[in-house]
């Protein structure tokens, strides 16, 4: 840091060496005008010895006479430099009274504030202190001029024109000459490095904001997941109970009075047994037919030897056939063979949604919309039928609607129901098609 300021000098000239001719010729005359001295007799070596100690002497001062001049000039040249490198240095420099007025200041510090460097003599530098930032320069000044200790802080600063600025004050205090103790102080500007925190703390925030959602996200996705397995052991659970309960019903009670038949006719009369044992093959017939009906809606072999588009339109004439509902099957792009999960997904979906609306929507037509691109399969299912509320249904833990959703879900489609009671209902599965999704599900040999 600087220890003083001093204003530009001027060049060296001869008007110094004139005034000291001026000087020389008003001690001369002076000493003219006292008495002479008295000057005994010399002799001529004697004034020979004095002329030549006199022309020594003027040589003698000529050359410290060219020394002082030398030694100005250098002095001239030194404080030209100290000067320049006061005023051009890269931060700004002033000098504070304990009052807080300015005593000098250099012109990097004029530029920094947009002033003229001459306008700041004499003037406080919390005039150019940021409002809300004051009571830390007051702080900064008071403890230097109190414990003698360099400080340094950062605050914000005004410009002439208004403008903000971060800036970096550093402190010590000087003797100024004779004169009472001043505040020495740098200043420069640190915006571009306060911009740069800034940012670097948006981007910490943003980080942080955004791991806590991912973090959520993975908490509600985990929560899903365990939802979902304890959801499909309950689906295995109902399916089973369904199965045991149309084995009950059906085959149970089918081969009760099978057994029933066979044991009167074997106490019968061979005619009448005849007769009985002929309805026990309409009964064992009936029976086939139920255990196949069982197994098709289980699994049907069609899937997997002839893939999606035979299996559907399988199932849908079935459908037709036992429903006496008309079903509309528009499709494009379903002839390639898919994967075995998006092949049973698309399949198990129609199926569950052709039920429900034989069971609620009480219609006599439905409208299938299926087709496939290279990236997606889509599926929409259409009825104008008595419609119901969504959130009702979903509060009600349906397994037609979220087995469907959880199917999807573990292909990584996407499902929405749109209805309203009395507006029909509209289902739409979206399934995504990589280049994966046509191995895999190829057609039996």
């Amino acid at each position: 840091m600087l220890k003083n300021n001093p204003e530009k000098p001027s060049k060296f000239s001869t008007d110094s060496a004139k005034d000291f001719q001026k000087q020389a010729e008003e001690i001369a005359l002076q000493r003219a005008n006292k008495p002479p001295v008295k000057i005994e007799p010399l002799s001529p070596d004697e004034k020979l010895l004095h002329l030549h100690n006199l022309q020594v002497q003027q040589i003698e001062l000529e050359l410290q006479n060219e020394e002082l001049r030398r030694i100005q000039i250098d002095l001239e040249e030194s404080r030209e430099r100290y000067f320049e490198l006061y005023n051009l240095a890269p931060v700004g420099y002033c000098s504070i009274a304990e009052s807080g007025m300015i005593i000098e200041a250099n012109l990097t510090l004029a530029m920094l504030l947009g002033v003229n460097k001459g306008s700041l003599d004499g003037k406080p530098l919390g005039n150019y202190i940021y409002q809300e930032d004051q009571n830390i320069y007051y702080l900064h000044r008071k403890l230097l001029f109190k414990t003698g200790e360099p400080q340094i802080c950062e605050m914000r600063m005004l410009k002439k024109d208004g403008t903000k600025f971060w800036a970096n004050m550093e402190a010590i205090l000087v003797k100024q000459g004779n004169g009472p103790l001043a505040c020495r102080t740098s200043i420069s500007d640190i915006t571009k490095r306060k911009e740069a925190e800034q940012l670097l703390k948006y981007a910490k925030d943003e980080l942080e904001l955004k791991v806590a959602e991912r973090t959520s996200e993975l908490a509600t996705a985990n929560a899903y997941l365990q939802s979902f397995a304890n959801r499909m052991v309950q689906v295995l659970e109902e399916e089973k109970k369904g199965i045991a309960r149309d084995l009950h019903d059906q085959v149970g009670q089918s081969l009760t009075v099978l057994n029933l038949m066979i044991n009167q006719a074997s106490r019968q009369k061979s005619e009448k047994a005849n007769q009985t044992l002929a309805e026990a093959q309409k009964v064992i017939s009936d029976l086939i037919g139920q255990i196949r009906e069982i197994s098709l809606n289980l699994r049907p072999s069609m899937l997997d030897d002839l893939g999606l588009l035979p299996a559907l339109t399988w199932h849908i004439e079935r459908y037709e056939k036992r429903t006496r509902i008309k079903v509309i099957f528009n499709h494009n792009g379903l002839e390639r063979n898919f994967t075995r999960p998006i092949a049973e997904t698309v399949y198990r979906v129609v199926q569950e949604a052709l039920t429900n609306v034989a069971r609620y929507a009480a219609v006599e037509e439905v409208q299938i919309d299926a087709w496939a691109d290279n990236s997606h399969l889509t599926i929409m299912v259409k009825d104008s039928g008595r419609g119901f509320d969504p959130a009702k249904v979903a509060g009600t833990g349906s397994f037609g609607l979220r087995g469907m959703s959880e199917r999807l879900f573990a292909v990584g489609g996407t499902f929405k129901v749109d209805s309203e009671p009395g507006s029909g209902t509209t289902l739409q599965a979206i399934i995504p098609l990589n280049e994966d999704s046509d191995c895999n599900n190829l057609p039996a040999k």
